[in-house]
């Protein structure tokens, strides 16, 4: 779940893995996610790459919803590009992922990172924030 669009509802997101890696956005006009609303979305930059879990992360300094992608191929910080139809990879790192969450684990208002990877379980902590605090 997360804005999408950057107009303040939340919106349903999930991803495919076959044929083809897609993010499937399902938009919320008016309240209500509707399939009549529904983005399906390619990986811009790199076609290929699995998708395990999609999580938001804090916006970018226009306020912009980033998110964090996260699967075999690696992490990355990502946004979504309604234009081109896709979700464009800003950074990525080397590192495979089993599994992702974020959420405000030492209480100071910022998303952090839990990554589960094959051997061990990471935790990233926020150090601070570009875009507006409180932003899904």
């Amino acid at each position: 779940m997360g804005d999408v669009e950057g107009d303040g509802d939340l919106d349903a997101i999930a991803t495919t893995h076959e044929p083809t890696p897609r993010v499937v956005v399902l938009r919320n006009d008016g309240g209500t996610l509707t399939s009549d609303a529904a983005l399906l979305l390619t990986i811009l930059d790199e076609p290929d790459f699995q998708i395990v879990d999609l999580d938001p992360w804090h916006p970018d300094a226009s306020g912009a919803q980033r998110w964090l992608v996260a699967g075999e191929d690696g992490v990355a910080l990502a946004v979504i590009d309604l234009e081109a139809g896709g979700l464009r990879f800003l950074e990525r790192l080397e590192l495979s992922a089993e599994a992702s969450a974020t959420a405000d684990l030492d209480g100071d208002g910022l998303l952090d990172l839990v990554l589960a990877t094959e051997d061990e379980m990471l935790l990233y902590y926020a150090q601070d924030v570009v875009g507006p605090r409180g932003s899904p």
